[in-house]
């Protein structure tokens, strides 16, 4: 992504979040939907916007933390596809006769 005038630190004050995530945005999206929710789905919203309220406190832990998911994902994903090519594999495999 290209760097905005928006995303540019200003020079008198030093970057508050690492990311390029938009928390208070998505804090001020999750307040508007608390209206619409049930008592359930207000708690979901109550973790989500304190997860992004800590995100803004603490850019680096919010960081290693995306990026600790995003790893499990991938390695998640890359068995999967591994599985799938074994899966694809084994009925070649039964095709062949018993000699």
């Amino acid at each position: 992504m290209a760097e905005t005038k928006l995303d540019a630190p200003r020079p008198d004050t030093k970057p508050k979040v690492e990311s390029k995530d938009d928390h208070v945005a998505y804090i001020a999206a999750l307040a508007q939907t608390l209206t619409s929710v049930t008592p359930s789905g207000a708690e979901t919203v109550r973790d989500k916007i304190l997860m992004h309220v800590a995100a803004i406190q603490d850019p680096t832990a919010h960081n290693e933390r995306v990026a600790a998911e995003r790893k499990a994902e991938d390695e998640l994903e890359a068995q999967r596809a591994k599985e799938r090519a074994e899966l694809k594999t084994k009925p070649a495999e039964k095709a062949k006769p018993n000699a």
